[in-house]
């Protein structure tokens, strides 16, 4: 993708979306770092034979790292596919995805469960994107699953149902996007 090419507010969520990553590998980098000295002060104090505890160690860190890795590779190729898409929006569904993050917790600012893009739903599952017709869309209904009010969005088309994660805010914003291109969707709330 060439970024000359895009408006400047297109280059700068691309910015802030690559400043995202970098954010987000430090976490990941982190959270393994915390976790494995949490677990060595603890065995180093429960185990008397030491010797065990540095294989216990190393098999904590090994899939800590994995995980962190995983991870780390998950989102940056959803950013890049979502990079992909930027490039293609027409400037109305750019100004739609600036007007979704503001329903996004901070954290998730440049990680939008959904986009859209000429006239297509995009949604990305942990490995590919899922492009959906939005006029086939049959019906929405969003289940609640923890205290922190996020759910799990329910995407009926004719041949599949989907499942996005997102909080009631964001479910009832993408319902009002999804009705706009189905008037007749069945939207339960």
């Amino acid at each position: 993708m060439n970024n000359a090419l895009l408006s400047s507010e297109r280059q700068q969520y691309i910015k802030n979306q690559n400043k995202y990553i970098k954010q987000a590998a430090v976490f990941f980098a982190c959270t393994p770092i915390v976790t494995i000295a949490f677990f060595a002060g603890i065995f180093f104090y429960i185990i008397p034979d030491k010797s065990q505890i540095y294989n216990l160690l190393l098999a904590i860190s090994v899939a800590e790292i994995l995980a962190f890795y995983f991870s780390y590779r998950v989102l940056k190729k959803k950013i890049q596919n979502q990079q992909e898409l930027l490039a293609q929006m027409a400037d109305t569904d750019f100004q739609q995805l600036l007007n979704t993050q503001k329903y996004l917790f901070p954290l998730m600012k440049y990680n939008p469960p959904f986009v859209f893009c000429r006239d297509k739903l995009y949604l990305f599952p942990l490995f590919k994107i899922k492009e959906i017709n939005p006029t086939t869309i049959k019906q929405l209904s969003w289940r609640y699953y923890n205290r922190q009010k996020r759910g799990m969005t329910f995407i009926k088309t004719p041949n599949t149902t989907d499942v996005a994660k997102m909080t009631k805010e964001l479910y009832l914003h993408f319902a009002s996007i999804i009705k706009h291109y189905n008037p007749s969707v069945q939207i339960e709330t």
